[in-house]
């Protein structure tokens, strides 16, 4: 709330206050001004002329004689009345014009800031303000200043400062000339102790120990020298570290050998080259020199590749009990699929023989298509439905007879190529 708010209300009691004061001021002065002007009047001589001339018009008028006295007396209270009435205007015009001059000469504004100037100031010194009657967001602290020396004595609650949080409901430090102490536990990133540190209790370390400080040399020298020192220590350890590996073995995540791994995690190092692994998992790259036996099933060695035979005639070569099938370079630009064997090679599709090597070199083909042209052979004239075009050669040929024969659509055939 603004300040000027909070005084408003007071400024305006002030300003009452002054208005009575001053009214009552203006009707005192102005009372006293026109007592003046009417005393510095002759009053007397004024009315006593007015009479005069107003009887003298009058005893002019009526015949006094001829009127009753009923009538002066009505006479002379009418001109009573005229003067008393001519007296007030008259007196109320000079009281207006006075009180006119009187106003456009006074300076109101500085006649009421004075008053409330030195009725504020009389407030301010005498502590005249009510209890709380000023709200704390009325007051202006830009610019002020508290000084810690102000404060003495009492306990200042929920204390916070750029470097203090006071969150505890109870103490919990005391400062004392010869040391500090904590009622409770105390948690710190990082802590330097310049002297002794004495610890009362149990030595908890939940991290790491820095290998490079002089404490842990200091303790890693005492214990080797402990269990150099001391032969059954040394002897009991060994075998309890001997009897651990046989049981449990080692888990090690890294081994290294001259700075190099050995072991690193499920990777092997890579300059182990001879060993004698008898299983190994999924192999995503394998590069081997020399001879390989798969399963004793797949032979490869230098430039030949051999199935369920070590010892491998041709590039490739596979054996399945007394047949061999070959495939290797029969010249420049011209390779070869084949049985070097006196044995038939069966090309087949659907378990069929569509196709048949034999070994003096000639070759069965059971159903022929020559482009959409079925082929095939018969001892006499086929009577079956066939596509119009299908060739069926004369297996009995013999003079005078056909060829073969050629379908003419459905069970229709004729001959052709008359042997003679």
């Amino acid at each position: 709330m603004d300040i000027n708010q909070q005084l408003q209300p007071v400024v305006t009691s002030l300003l009452d206050s002054l208005k009575g004061s001053i009214e009552a001021e203006l009707r005192s002065k102005i009372s006293d001004e026109v007592v003046k002007a009417i005393a510095n009047t002759e009053v007397s001589a004024i009315v006593e002329r007015i009479i005069t001339n107003r009887l003298n018009e009058r005893v002019a008028e009526f015949n006094i004689e001829d009127k009753s006295r009923q009538r002066l007396e009505q006479t002379l209270t009418q001109i009573t009345n005229q003067l008393n009435t001519s007296l007030a205007q008259s007196a109320n015009e000079q009281v207006s014009k006075e009180v006119t001059r009187r106003v456009n000469q006074t300076d109101f504004n500085a006649m009421v800031a004075g008053v409330v100037e030195g009725k504020i100031n009389s407030l301010v010194q005498t502590g005249a303000f009510g209890r709380a009657s000023i709200d704390h967001s009325s007051v202006n602290f830009h610019g002020f200043k508290f000084s810690g020396d102000m404060i003495d004595g009492g306990i200042v609650k929920n204390f916070g400062s750029t470097g203090i949080d006071d969150r505890a409901t109870q103490v919990q430090m005391t400062l004392l000339d010869q040391a500090v102490a904590f009622e409770k536990a105390i948690w710190t990133p990082s802590a330097i102790i310049k002297g002794k540190l004495t610890v009362e209790g149990d030595l908890v370390v939940l991290g790491d120990i820095d290998s490079s400080s002089k404490a842990a040399n200091t303790l890693a020298d005492m214990a080797v020298a402990k269990i150099k020192n001391d032969t059954k220590l040394l002897d009991l350890h060994t075998t309890t570290i001997l009897d651990s590996i046989g049981k449990n073995g080692i888990d090690l995540k890294r081994i290294t050998q001259d700075g190099r791994d050995i072991v690193n995690g499920n990777q092997l190092g890579y300059h182990i080259t001879d060993s004698n692994l008898q299983r190994v998992g999924m192999l995503r790259d394998l590069q081997t020199q020399g001879e390989a036996v798969l399963s004793d099933t797949l032979y490869v060695t230098a430039r030949r590749v051999g199935v369920n035979t070590i010892e491998p005639s041709s590039t490739f070569v596979v054996w399945d009990e007394e047949v061999e099938l070959v495939i290797a370079k029969r010249s420049k630009d011209t390779g070869y699929i084949g049985m070097p064997r006196y044995q038939r090679l069966v090309l087949g599709a659907n378990n069929k023989d569509n196709l048949v090597l034999n070994t003096d070199g000639s070759v069965e083909i059971e159903n022929l298509r020559v482009g959409n042209t079925p082929m095939s052979s018969a001892t006499t004239i086929p009577d079956y439905n066939a596509i119009t075009g299908t060739i069926v050669w004369n297996e009995n040929p013999g003079i005078g007879g056909a060829v073969g024969w050629i379908c003419l659509g459905d069970a229709r055939w004729g001959k052709f190529g008359k042997i003679e």
